[in-house]
């Protein structure tokens, strides 16, 4: 079996797998934008332990270049970024919010097929709209969805479950990026929550992954969210590292997007 992923292959395979619309590199440092859609896609991120030179002025550039791009500025704290970073942030009196796991899992599990599973074309509509419905997104969204996912890497499919009768009841999208596998937003429908139905729609989705090619998957999910935890480990994932995001002091009342992103 190939061996785990590196935290850098991840954090790698997770910009390639969920590409911005923008992305400016400044050393081992790299601002992302995306129309606001998602933090992982606009953020500022660092990619580099070694790189924390003019940590001030390199913030104080990005909080400008994300304002002009009318984003809220976000840094994202992996194992990556050199803890001097977040240090001065803190002493900016920037907030750190949203804590989450990237776990990761082999695929070579084999599960009996899901007769009321099935993988679709991601720009399906109906596809689309389970993920913009079971995620309590606004419909003005869909189009921003749409475009990232048209930048993604070629080798992507969205899973859809359906129910007895026919409507989808779940859905996720995977992505197949050098040898490694990455889920994204894996939503049940909310009047079918607690009833084993992640666990089904993420049987099939691990099956796909491994006929796409990739030897190891990983997903991201907010730390806090125990049930989500426990079903993954359930199938096989363990913890690798964990990451937040930190925002400004003006931008702590404001809604962010989305949970584990």
């Amino acid at each position: 079996m190939a061996q785990r992923p590196s935290i850098l292959q991840l954090e790698q395979t997770f910009l390639a797998a969920w590409p911005a619309s923008e992305d400016r590199w400044d050393g081992g440092w790299v601002r992302r934008a995306s129309g606001g859609h998602t933090k992982r896609a606009n953020c500022l991120q660092c990619m580099d332990p070694g790189d924390a030179d003019q940590i001030a002025k390199r913030v104080s550039d990005y909080v400008a270049w994300a304002r002009d791009r009318d984003i809220s500025p976000i840094l994202r704290v992996t194992p990556l970024c050199h803890p001097a970073i977040p240090e001065k942030l803190k002493a900016l009196d920037w907030q750190a919010f949203d804590h989450s796991s990237v776990l990761t899992a082999p695929t070579g599990a084999h599960f009996d097929k899901d007769a009321q599973c099935e993988l679709v074309d991601p720009t399906d509509a109906e596809w689309l709209q389970s993920q913009i419905a079971f995620s309590g997104y606004p419909d003005s969204r869909r189009r921003e969805l749409s475009g990232m996912i048209a930048h993604m890497p070629k080798d992507k499919r969205g899973v859809l479950l359906r129910d007895e009768e026919g409507i989808p009841a779940a859905s996720g999208l995977i992505v197949a990026a050098d040898g490694v596998g990455v889920y994204f937003n894996i939503v049940v429908r909310p009047d079918l929550r607690g009833q084993g139905i992640g666990k089904r729609i993420m049987k099939c989705a691990m099956q796909a992954l491994r006929k796409m090619g990739a030897h190891w998957s990983a997903l991201q999910v907010v730390a806090s969210n125990a049930t989500a935890i426990n079903l993954y480990r359930g199938l096989g994932f363990e913890e690798l590292y964990q990451y937040y995001y930190m925002r400004p002091p003006a931008e702590a009342a404001l809604p962010v997007q989305g949970a584990a992103e």
